[in-house]
């Protein structure tokens, strides 16, 4: 059987941030991939999507992950390498590395969904990382 659908070589993206690096592997309307490496001592913001449901794998390194359970309160846990943890649409959640910490993250391709959540938690904004809300 004839293909129907060509394989097409893509141009990863790198994004610059105050935390690190995401090198953007696929942007399709269904899915998107990204590669993020943040350094050590470095963070994103405590934010949420109402949209956006995302997991994330820890390739290398170790970091904290700050999050909701569901008591209104942040809960922090220490990542390693191997772990994979699934980000639900509405989950208040941040990565702060301890050491360098590379992961692979997937998640729908929904874009400008963030709620910044420092001011409701009463926690502080490590360093200038972490865009603004979008909503």
């Amino acid at each position: 059987m004839k293909s129907k659908q060509p394989v097409k070589f893509i141009k990863t993206t790198k994004v610059y941030r105050g935390w690190g690096t995401e090198n953007i592997l696929t942007d399709s309307p269904l899915y998107l991939g990204k590669i993020n490496f943040y350094k050590a001592g470095k963070a994103g913001g405590l934010q949420m999507h109402r949209e956006k449901d995302e997991t994330f794998h820890v390739l290398s390194g170790t970091g904290w992950l700050d999050y909701d359970k569901g008591d209104g309160k942040i809960t922090r846990v220490k990542i390693k390498s191997g772990d994979t943890i699934h980000i639900p649409t509405m989950a208040v959640h941040r990565i702060e590395a301890i050491t360098d910490l590379l992961g692979i993250e997937f998640s729908n391709d929904i874009k400008e969904d963030r709620h910044r959540c420092e001011k409701e938690y009463g926690v502080e904004v490590i360093g200038e990382e972490g865009i603004p809300s979008t909503w």
